[in-house]
């Protein structure tokens, strides 16, 4: 459970490491204790924004999951970037064929 105001849950993107032959769609969850403009985007290692997941209003103590298609990505080593306001968390996507 969220216990301050200043935490952000986030959950490693599912499934991880992501088996491209199998399934084009993965998903990924978080919840802010106080909630606010949260925006999830997919970078690769370059620090490059590769796709913008979501972008708009959370509440707060709710828990958001974003489904999203990479079916259209190379393999390789992805960053989910997420951002609720001040607040910031990354998790690692290893997308594999």
């Amino acid at each position: 459970d969220i216990t301050s105001p200043t935490e952000l849950e986030f959950e490693s993107p599912w499934p991880n490491p992501f088996p491209l032959s199998v399934s084009r769609t993965a998903s990924a969850s978080f919840r802010a204790a106080l909630g606010g403009h949260a925006v999830l985007t997919l970078h690769n290692l370059l620090g490059q924004r590769v796709r913008d997941l979501y972008d708009a209003a959370v509440e707060g103590g709710s828990r958001t999951t974003v489904r999203f298609d990479v079916g259209d990505l190379p393999p390789g080593v992805y960053i989910c970037r997420l951002n609720v306001d001040a607040l910031a968390a990354s998790r690692l996507l290893v997308l594999q064929r």
